[in-house]
């Protein structure tokens, strides 16, 4: 004699896993509440931070400077964001060089375009200048349509904030570089 399983549909089935299912998301929820109850809270250090530390709201200057507006590839407000950010690693001491080219793509209806793209690199010398060297990286263009705070003014003032950051503690064992280069994708509509 063949043996009957019980319907997944069938009344009591529902109510145990509806159960189940609450029961679990307490736990769940439970756990993470408790879990933050021990989180320390840690507050972004302001401007008036120590030098030798990483400061949020110094580096949040560096975003609004650079998210005043738009900054795609190949315009005047790039231009002027390159300047910007020349003058302040040169400022930190990093001996700086703009590495320019020409890209060109192919399009739709047989059109190329093109765009010179001027990246920005940055070097600070360290005390074992053979050695390796650290790099840091983010690119400082933007989308046509939009001022680009996190895509990648956030990026570049971490780096600028991070190396002055370093460079107060002193010189630096290693070589630092930083490279403000531009997205591709960002050339015009596709």
């Amino acid at each position: 004699m063949a043996e009957q399983l019980p319907d997944a549909q069938s009344p009591s089935t529902g109510a145990t896993l509806l159960r189940g299912l609450l029961a679990l998301l307490w736990i769940v929820l439970g756990s993470y509440l408790g879990l933050q109850a021990f989180q320390p809270r840690v507050e972004p250090a302001g401007p008036e931070a120590p030098s030798t530390a990483f400061s949020a709201g110094r580096a949040m200057e560096h975003v609004e400077t650079l998210a005043a507006t738009p900054r795609p590839t190949g315009s005047p407000a790039h231009a002027e964001a390159r300047r910007y950010l020349q003058t302040e690693l040169r400022a930190l001491g990093l001996e700086t060089e703009v590495q320019r080219t020409t890209v060109a793509w192919g399009r739709s209806r047989g059109r190329v375009q093109a765009v010179e793209v001027a990246n920005l690199l940055g070097l600070l010398p360290g005390r074992r200048g053979d050695d390796p060297a650290l790099a840091l990286m983010a690119h400082y263009d933007s989308v046509p349509t939009a001022p680009g705070a996190a895509d990648d003014a956030s990026g570049v003032a971490v780096i600028l904030e991070t190396v002055r950051a370093l460079k107060a503690e002193g010189p630096l064992e290693h070589d630092l570089m930083v490279l403000l280069d531009v997205v591709y994708n960002h050339f015009g509509p596709d």
